[in-house]
C-alpha cells in the first residue's frame, strides 16, 4: 500500500495551500529559498565564505542564491538541507509559516 503524506497528515500540509505556496509564481519561490537559505545559514552561525567551503561551492554562487539570483540545483537543496539539519522541502516553506506550523 502506498502512502500519501499530504493525505496522512493534512493538518499539517494545509497551511501550504492557504499561503503564498499555494499560489506562488517560481519568482516568488526562488525569493522564499534564498530568505531561508540567508535565515538557515545564520541560524548556524556560518558565514557565506564557510558554508560556500563546507558544501564546495563558489561563495559567488552561494551569494547569488541569497540574493534570488540563481535557483539552486536540487543537488544543492540536498546539500544545503543536510547542513542546516533541515528537510528539503523546509527550503521551500516561508518562514512565517514554518515557525507556526512545523
Amino acid at each position: 500500500m502506498k502512502f500519501d503524506v499530504l493525505t496522512l497528515f493534512p493538518e499539517m500540509f494545509k497551511p501550504l495551500e492557504e499561503s503564498i505556496i499555494g499560489r506562488a509564481t517560481s519568482k516568488d519561490l526562488i525569493q522564499i529559498i534564498a530568505e531561508n537559505v540567508k535565515y538557515y545559514r545564520s541560524q548556524t552561525g556560518l558565514s557565506q565564505m564557510k558554508l560556500a567551503i563546507k558544501l564546495d561551492m563558489a561563495p559567488s554562487y552561494l551569494a547569488e542564491i541569497e540574493t534570488s539570483k540563481q535557483l539552486p540545483s536540487l543537488h544543492i537543496v540536498e546539500k544545503l538541507s543536510k547542513e542546516f539539519g533541515i528537510l528539503p522541502f523546509q527550503l521551500l516553506y516561508p518562514q512565517e509559516l514554518s515557525k507556526e506550523h512545523l
